[in-house]
């Protein structure tokens, strides 16, 4: 008897069949995807690492892994800032001040320790840049300084770093390294310590050229060593420890001479970061008696100048006229932040043994606003804009010109006859605005001012008018013992109403060949 088999069983091998090659595929694509995954595992990761961000206005603990102890912010608590600096500067961190944070290396997702981790935040209103370092790592040595130093490491030429170690711009002069040396801490404390935070500050100058670069053809190198040097000269006065930031230009290290020979010898800068940079190193106001090594006179010029300056921020322009040829005033919405370079003879005298460099330094990052591709390796900045606030395109000129001789009687009974020529400085424009270019990022935020344009010359202030001095035949004279300089005074206010800030830069002048007009 033959059996009858039902439709439904035939429904039942269609559905069965497909079932399992579609298993089979299944298990097929699998194994394919498990190899290739095995094939791209052994391959390098080319994209760019995203830079974690975090809140480093409101948060209490910095973002940290499980595994380890909590770190600490960098303005309150164990290992903080304050010891180094005042509120003024460790309040001075708002983002609608304009703070931006650029890098970061602080992480609470990663799988190990953080190890030195670090963290850079820049100003775009007032184009200054600091770094944040937590050292982690646990060392012991004798160290009385600290000193930390940028440069960029590019085939490019780069203006980016011409505003550090001078109080006059050369725009005709390039650097590419800066060097200084950190005070001892105000509060006692020993400057070199494990789980403890170290900032350091630059000002960037603004450099149209780099959005040009590509990003891997262009770095900002960072690095921070320790040395043990025993006495500090500044001005000629002989001073115990440094209090003051002091840096220069003229080589990548400011100690290294001192092995073997024990002196170094230069000029420099010396760079206050806050009120307080004054208030610490004043022994008595009056007399202008500092912790600095500074003169009397040159230090009461000094405090006199910052007191106008911290006038001028809030509104008071005219006494922007002061002798400080370069600062950034103002800007903070909780304080006023001041920061301030001027010009010093140094010597640094010691062993120079003593010495080595910071585990984990130096570093490097790609410098933003430079042509960073979204394939780009390592940590790209989160704030990828042109820095700095403005520039010189080319340096500023003045011409001199001779009157005819003249002779008066002068002397005590007025019998003695005297020659003379009265020379003058004309500057060949009354108004230089259009040699200074202004970052497009900063102009589209903020309105940027030029309040005031001095001549500074023999160190007298000057509005731009012809300047005049008296010449002997016997060379007695204060005329051209060095150039002029060009000083402008610019206001950044900020469109979303931050507090204004006022920087003063100061450019060197160049004579316009050897026309005389006159004699």
């Amino acid at each position: 008897m033959k059996a009858i088999v039902s439709p439904l069983y035939f429904i039942y091998l269609f559905v069965l069949s497909l079932f399992i090659g579609f298993s089979v595929g299944s298990c097929s694509d699998n194994e394919f995807e498990e190899f290739n995954d095995n094939v791209n595992a052994t391959n390098v990761q080319t994209r760019a690492v995203p830079t974690p961000s975090f809140d480093w206005e409101n948060i209490d603990w910095m973002p940290t892994p499980s595994m380890q102890s909590r770190i600490p912010v960098p303005w309150i608590g164990q290992g903080s800032l304050a010891g180094s600096y005042g509120l003024d500067v460790l309040n001075d961190r708002k983002s609608f001040d304009g703070w931006e944070l650029l890098y970061n290396t602080f992480d609470s997702n990663v799988t190990a320790p953080l190890v030195n981790p670090y963290f850079i935040l820049y100003n775009k209103y007032r184009g200054i840049m600091r770094v944040y370092l937590y050292l982690t790592t646990p060392f012991v040595t004798t160290s009385s300084y600290i000193q930390d130093g940028i440069s960029v490491v590019s085939n490019h030429t780069t203006s980016l770093l011409s505003f550090l170690g001078q109080e006059v711009v050369d725009v005709d002069k390039i650097n590419t390294h800066y060097v200084q040396i950190q005070p001892a801490p105000f509060d006692g404390s020993l400057p070199l310590a494990a789980n403890r935070w170290y900032m350091m500050q630059y000002e960037m100058a603004f450099d149209p050229n780099l959005m040009n670069v590509p990003y891997n053809e262009a770095q900002l190198n960072w690095n921070l060593n320790y040395y043990n040097i025993q006495e500090v000269e500044l001005g000629g006065t002989a001073v115990g420890k440094l209090n003051g930031i002091i840096g220069g230009v003229s080589g990548p290290d400011l100690f290294t001479p001192l092995i073997g020979v024990g002196k170094v010898v230069g000029t420099g800068v010396l760079a206050g970061i806050g009120q307080d940079f004054i208030t610490h190193n004043t022994i008595n106001a009056d007399t202008g008696e500092n912790k600095l090594g500074l003169g009397k006179s040159i230090f009461k010029d000094l405090s006199k100048g910052i007191s106008s300056a911290l006038s001028a921020a809030g509104g008071d322009l005219p006494s922007a006229a002061i002798k400080l040829l370069s600062a950034i005033i103002g800007g903070g919405s909780t304080e006023t932040p001041i920061s301030m370079t001027m010009k010093v003879n140094m010597t640094l005298t010691g062993t120079g043994r003593e010495g080595g460099a910071f585990p984990s330094t130096p570093m490097t990052f790609w410098i933003p606003g430079t042509k960073i591709s979204s394939d780009a390796v390592g940590y790209i900045p989160l704030y990828n804009k042109n820095l700095g606030v403005f520039n010189m395109v080319k340096k500023p000129i003045y011409t001199v010109y001779p009157e005819c001789e003249r002779s008066e009687f002068e002397g005590p009974y007025g019998d003695t006859m005297f020659s003379y020529r009265i020379y003058y400085i004309l500057p060949t424009r009354f108004d230089y605005s259009d040699l200074l270019v202004i970052n497009p990022e900063v102009d589209n935020l903020a309105d940027v001012e030029i309040v005031r344009q001095d001549i500074l010359w023999n160190g007298e202030v000057n509005p731009l008018t012809v300047l005049s001095a008296r010449f002997d035949d016997l060379g007695n004279s204060w005329f051209l013992k060095e150039d002029p300089v060009l000083r402008f005074t610019i206001k950044v206010s900020p469109k979303n109403g931050a507090p204004s800030s006022i920087i003063m830069k100061s450019f060197a002048m160049t004579l316009e060949g050897d026309t005389y007009i006159g004699c």
